[in-house]
Order: C-alpha cells, then sequence, then structure tokens
C-alpha cells in the first residue's frame, strides 16, 4: 500500500473538513438537535454544562473532522481513487464496516432507543458522502 502524504490534495481536505464540521451543525442543531437531547435523556442542566463547553467541544470536533478527512484522503491515493462516485463508494463501506459496526456495539451496550441509532449512524453516512465527493472529485 502507497501512503504518500505528498499526493494528497491538502486544500481539499481542508474543505472536506470544514464541509463535515458544517453537516454537524446542521445535523445536530437544526435538523435532529431537540430529538437527539431527548433520546438520549440529558436534563436541562446537562444541556447547558455542553452549551458552557462548545467553543472546546467545536474544536475538538472539527479536529476530528480533519482527521478523518485526511485517512479518506490517504485511502483514496493508495486505492488510486479519483472520482466522485469511487469517493462514495469508499465512504459508504468505511461507513458500513466501521461506523455502524461501532454504533450497533454502542447501541447494544448502552440500550439506546434505535432513532438515537438512527441519527447518529445517519450523521456518519452523510458526513462521509460528502467528504468522499469532495475528496474524490478534487483528486
Amino acid at each position: 500500500m502507497n501512503l504518500d502524504f505528498s499526493q494528497i490534495n491538502w486544500l481539499a481536505v481542508g474543505v472536506a473538513a470544514v464541509a463535515a464540521f458544517m453537516v454537524g451543525g446542521l445535523w445536530y442543531g437544526l435538523l435532529f438537535g431537540k430529538a437527539w437531547v431527548r433520546l438520549h435523556k440529558y436534563s436541562d442542566e446537562q444541556v447547558k454544562a455542553m452549551a458552557a463547553s462548545q467553543a472546546q467541544s467545536f474544536g475538538l470536533m472539527f479536529a476530528a473532522d480533519v482527521v478523518g478527512a485526511i485517512v479518506l484522503a490517504l485511502l483514496m491515493v493508495a486505492l488510486e481513487i479519483s472520482s466522485i462516485g469511487d469517493g462514495i463508494t469508499l465512504a459508504g463501506l468505511g461507513w458500513l464496516g466501521f461506523v455502524v459496526v461501532d454504533k450497533v456495539k454502542e447501541n447494544a451496550a448502552h440500550r439506546k432507543p434505535i432513532a438515537a441509532f438512527a441519527i447518529d449512524a445517519g450523521y456518519a453516512l452523510f458526513v462521509l458522502i460528502v467528504m468522499g465527493a469532495i475528496l474524490g472529485a478534487w483528486r
């Protein structure tokens, strides 16, 4: 396997990471935020505490998006992927093989409602598709 960092389009990685972060804001804010809080049974005090440390949380989330974009870009380089369709396919396979498997185990262990699983797994799928499309198109 050829993990050649010099072949990564770093501008595409940055755009993919920013896009992923923005998707997260929309997904857990506007679209599913209230349902997610309700399904996880967070109290008003817990929600306030999360809001108080939002800057730190957002920084960590963005850093995770950057790492995810770099790893996906490296895989695309190694697999010689250079199209939107192949980027989306790789992202979907990564979602199915790693994210879904992890989320199933997490939900089984914590006995979360299936709707919580759907919100979190759906977010991961959408983010990976967006990043896969950007990185695949911009290789």
